[in-house]
């Protein structure tokens, strides 16, 4: 019987060990993954002006971060912690930011030693390459993680790496179930050798007659054993297809999705940039500069519209419209109005923030002149660039233009005077939604029937992800899914 068991049990062994193997690798997988999606969304040198001390925390940047990292956690509830790290010269890892709330008993301040830094995150820090670790325990518990570098901040000099944290107990529960079935099948193969032999053996000691009755007693056991095996084989089978399935699905997804990155990344790194840059080098541009320059810019159909909105004091309002006509753009004026001195009802405002210049000019004329702070969406966006100096992305608006009724997203960069640091306007860019799903090469292929379904959704703390656009509106929601990673900022 021992000739039987001992190749059996060897063969059990290895069976489970190659599910077990394969669905930590799976995990992991996974794990780097979805932790490299959500590293495209951050930007190295956002932090440039971050020192590792507590008092980033009043950094603009730093609460924007936060904000990020916690929207990324609500989205993906499974994972417990999302951090952003650094390196001092003296080999002191470091937290910058976390997607903890600051009265969270398990908060890590900016500029707080990682003690308890696994070897692996010190082998991300020097040679760049993207690793998972665990399981492994610090003081927060037991977690398998993902670290993703993201390069030098140009500020501080120093790397930075993004985190991600798995609960190891999750993750091990999920690597026992993958050992569960073929342990069970083990064991049942065992057991049917163990009674098998033991009903041979009672058998052999029968008169010849009476084991007559029992003479398929083999073929039985044979079968029994076939089923067993072919039974787990089939399981096992269908549990790696559906493995690989995810990866080629996952691959397809990231096949969508990486027009969509790669074109808001040139928004909001090159093109807006460039316009901005374009009025902080110069206090006295006119219309035709403004054409001239951004002849470039009005190729591109995602983007609505590309707008120089001025910051107008209430006061100077008159002289700014009778200036703006001259330039070549009769009956220009400033709306919507409210009384005659410009004030608009209900409110207390002393600037006009008015679309002063766009291109394309076809289909945006309506754009020109209208006071962005008139509108919460749009006034709330505004205040929050000039407060922070930073570049945001306004929530879902109806663009003025808009004549389909589809969400547009407004990408807003302040400029401010060299001199003095006082408010010049805002560049800023109109984005069609539904256009930016036409940058997938895959959905432009098959209008009718898409191979699979694109979704943009907007994540904000504290509040449920909001559908903005998708490729195929009206469409049954099912099948697989999986999430891709765009600047969330």
């Amino acid at each position: 019987m021992a000739f039987f068991l001992l190749p059996l049990l060897a063969a059990g062994a290895f069976f489970i060990m190659e599910n077990v193997r394969r669905e930590e690798e799976r995990l992991k997988s996974e794990l780097l993954r979805t932790a490299e999606l959500m590293a495209q969304s951050l930007d190295a040198g956002s932090m440039d002006a971050f020192s590792g001390t507590a008092g980033d925390v009043h950094l603009p940047d730093y609460r924007q971060l936060k904000d990020h990292l916690q929207s990324l956690r609500q989205f993906f509830p499974s994972f417990r912690f999302l951090y952003l790290m650094g390196k001092t010269e003296e080999g002191q890892v470091f937290f910058h930011v976390d997607s903890e709330e600051e009265q969270s008993k398990d908060y890590s301040a900016p500029g707080q030693v990682y003690e308890e830094a696994p070897p692996v995150l010190f082998r991300v820090f020097r040679y760049g390459r993207a690793e998972t670790a665990g399981p492994y325990a610090d003081r927060w518990g037991e977690w398998v993680s993902a670290f993703v570098p993201l390069g030098t901040g140009k500020g501080s000099g120093f790397p930075v790496v993004f985190g991600l944290d798995m609960d190891a107990a999750a993750w091990k529960k999920s690597v026992r179930q993958a050992g569960i079935f073929p342990l069970a099948a083990m064991l049942l193969l065992c057991l049917l050798v163990l009674a098998g032999g033991v009903f041979l053996d009672w058998r052999a000691g029968l008169p010849h007659e009476r084991r007559r009755r029992f003479r398929a007693a083999e073929a039985v056991i044979v079968v029994l054993a076939g089923t067993v095996i072919t039974s787990a084989s089939f399981v096992t089978s269908r549990r790696w297809a559906g493995d690989e399935r995810d990866v080629l699905f996952s691959r397809l997804a990231d096949g969508y999705t990486a027009p969509i990155l790669e074109e808001l990344n040139d928004i909001r790194n090159i093109r807006l940039e460039a316009l901005a840059s374009f009025f902080e080098g110069s206090e006295t541009l006119d219309y035709g500069e403004f054409l001239e320059f951004a002849k470039f810019l009005s190729r591109d159909s995602v983007v609505q519209s590309w707008e120089w909105v001025s910051a107008v004091p209430v006061s100077e309002r008159k002289a700014f419209e009778e200036r703006i006509r001259s330039e070549g753009l009769p009956g220009f004026a400033v709306w919507p109005l409210g009384g005659e001195d410009g004030h608009i009802p209900g409110e207390n405002r002393d600037i006009h923030y008015v679309v002063t210049y766009v291109t394309p000019r076809e289909g945006n004329e309506t754009a020109l002149g209208y006071d962005m702070g008139t509108e919460p969406v749009r006034r709330k966006s505004i205040e929050e660039a000039a407060r922070t100096g930073l570049m945001v992305g306004s929530d879902p608006v109806e663009l003025v233009q808009e004549t389909e009724g589809e969400k547009g997203i407004l990408a807003i960069r302040p400029v401010f005077f060299p001199e003095g640091g006082r408010m010049q306007g805002f560049a800023l860019a109109g984005i069609r939604l539904r256009d930016l799903l036409e940058r997938s090469a895959r959905f432009a292929e098959d209008r009718e029937r898409p191979s699979a379904v694109v979704g943009l959704y907007l994540l904000r703390p504290g509040k449920p992800a909001e559908l903005l656009a998708d490729s195929w509106p009206g469409h049954a929601a099912g099948g697989r899914k999986t999430a891709s990673g765009i600047p969330g900022q």
